[in-house]
């Protein structure tokens, strides 16, 4: 979708909620926009050590990609998760070459 001449991508999930019946849920929003920036001013183009170093406070995963339908970790992608300590709220980095390429807002529903 374009909100406001941003392009996001979102992704929803299949869930069955009362009574078995199928719901869709909103779990993520994505975008490799320019225009986007996380409060803390990550954006597009910043690198991993800049991330780790805005979010030291957090609990912070750095978690590689797979290739070759997962038969072998990826030596340019790697995603870079944020979560919210006190929320269920993640912000996930995806990065090509140490380099965010876009950035996701999601959550944890399961958070406690």
């Amino acid at each position: 979708i374009t909100y406001n001449d941003l392009p996001c991508t979102l992704v929803f999930d299949k869930q069955f909620g009362e009574n078995n019946q199928q719901q869709l849920v909103l779990r993520e929003v994505n975008s490799k926009s320019n225009l986007i920036a996380t409060p803390s001013g990550i954006t597009i183009g910043d690198d991993k050590l800049k991330i780790i170093n805005t979010y030291i406070q957090y609990t912070i995963w750095i978690i590689p990609a797979y290739e070759n339908d997962y038969k072998s970790r990826s030596t340019t992608n790697t995603d870079v998760m944020v979560l919210g300590d006190e929320t269920g709220n993640i912000i996930l980095f995806h990065l090509y070459m140490n380099k965010v390429v876009s950035i996701s807002v999601t959550y944890n529903e399961n958070y406690d």
